[in-house]
């Protein structure tokens, strides 16, 4: 007792200190008894969804008509996909009317070629002799047409380059380097032609990435085409511009844009040279104010050229009756 009076502060601490600590140590073991009974709670929820995925969905009314309201709402969007991607009865009809023999096919495709290499060389700078190995992608056809198994797919192939080539030359390139279409459905076995280099290489079998490609099962099949060429960023706006016009449903996959090599510069030089000799021709007898304005439309920089790659996807939409 005498202790005590003596350390009466010190004993009240070290009671007070006691009394906080069990009453901490208390709280503790109650919230690790709640922490204990959430987390069996937890895992007893788990095993139920577990046990309860496992179980097939009972046939409900309820989930009866969630089903055919989902099945519905999808309809309606391929619906729409439809009217927006749809071809139109004129494009079905010009696919359609396929030649009925392979030597008429072959006919077909030579006055293609013979037809777009005369296009080529009036809307961009490059010259008959530049065109002569040309074949806008069907050099396997040069000699002999397809087989009868392919014709189809050939003539809807050879209309879909053509128009991709007239939304081009409309955009007046500087050159044209290649143009790649997608293969038949047998393999192309046809040997590349040497003089062509590597600007033609997979002319025929042309593939896109499927991270790239809109294919869709059972609603949209798509085939790939890409066409590579040389002009300012006007030819380009220009050239994308045209295939917005959706004439053909025609979907704008990857751009890719470089510095045109030294063949971008020398065609570019020519073409200067030839556009520089059509201006003093046109003012031979003109005065020479005349003339100093003439060169003055030349452009100061005549090199400015890129290379682009522009890689697109056909859609062919899958009606939704026969994806039902």
């Amino acid at each position: 007792m005498t202790w005590l009076k003596k350390n009466l502060i010190f004993t009240i601490l070290m009671l007070l200190l006691l009394g906080a600590l069990g009453y901490e140590t208390y709280i503790t073991l109650g919230d690790r008894k709640k922490a204990t009974a959430a987390e069996n709670t937890f895992e007893s929820k788990i095993e139920e969804h577990q046990r309860l995925s496992r179980k097939d969905i009972l046939p409900h009314q309820t989930n009866v008509n969630l089903t055919k309201e989902e099945i519905d709402r999808r309809v309606a969007e391929m619906e729409i996909y439809e009217q927006a991607l749809g071809q139109s009865a004129e494009l079905e009809a010009r696919f359609a009317d396929y030649p009925n023999s392979s030597t008429n096919a072959l006919f077909e495709i030579q006055f293609f070629v013979d037809e777009y290499r005369q296009k080529t060389a009036r809307a961009t700078e490059m010259d008959n002799d530049a065109l002569a190995n040309e074949f806008f992608g069907f050099q396997a056809y040069s000699q002999s047409g397809p087989e009868a198994s392919l014709i189809p797919t050939v003539h809807k192939q050879r209309l879909i380059v053509a128009y991709i080539l007239d939304c081009l030359l409309e955009a007046k390139p500087e050159a044209l380097v290649s143009v790649a279409r997608p293969g038949e459905a047998a393999s192309d076995t046809s040997a590349p032609d040497p003089s062509r280099g590597q600007s033609q290489a997979g002319s025929a079998g042309f593939s896109l990435d499927s991270k790239l490609s809109t294919a869709i099962p059972d609603v949209a099949q798509t085939s790939p085409y890409q066409v590579v060429f040389t002009g300012r960023t006007s030819t380009l706006r220009t050239f994308i511009n045209e295939l917005a016009s959706f004439d053909m449903p025609l979907i704008v996959r990857s751009v890719v844009a470089e510095p045109a090599s030294g063949t971008g510069s020398s065609t570019s030089s020519a073409g200067t040279d030839r556009r520089r000799r059509r201006a003093t021709q046109e003012s031979a007898s003109d005065s020479a104010e005349q003339e100093q304005e003439a060169d003055e439309n030349i452009p100061l920089v005549a090199d400015n050229l890129s290379r682009f790659t522009v890689a697109m996807e056909f859609v062919d939409i899958v009606p939704h009756g026969n994806a039902r």
